[in-house]
């Protein structure tokens, strides 16, 4: 039970965050992309007129890649919460926990 608790706690701490940043920092991308000229006034594509429906694609995938991360990032500390909460309960298995190089803070 402590290795599983272990591994937890190793993904609340090393595995999900940075996974969680890469969809921030994505969204933090998608804000910055302008469509530029092929969708403004006289662009390619000025025809089919996509201007205002490109932007707001653009902010609803970046509103939505960010809340991604926010979510990931309470994942993550759902995890540890969990495995050093359980980790407490009992004495066997937080032995086995801390033999298995956990922390209980």
């Amino acid at each position: 039970m402590g290795a599983s608790l272990e591994e937890l706690l190793k993904g609340g701490l090393t595995e999900v965050p940075p996974i969680a940043d890469a969809f921030t920092n994505a969204s933090t991308t998608l804000s910055g992309i302008s469509t530029g000229g092929m969708f403004a006034d006289g662009g390619p594509f000025d025809s089919n007129n996509p201007k205002e429906a490109m932007a707001s694609l653009m902010s609803a995938m970046a509103s939505s890649t960010q809340k991604s991360g926010a979510v990931l990032d309470d994942v993550a500390q759902a995890l540890v919460t969990t495995a050093r909460d359980f980790a407490k309960t009992d004495d066997e298995i937080r032995r086995a926990f801390i033999a298995a190089g956990g922390t209980l803070a």
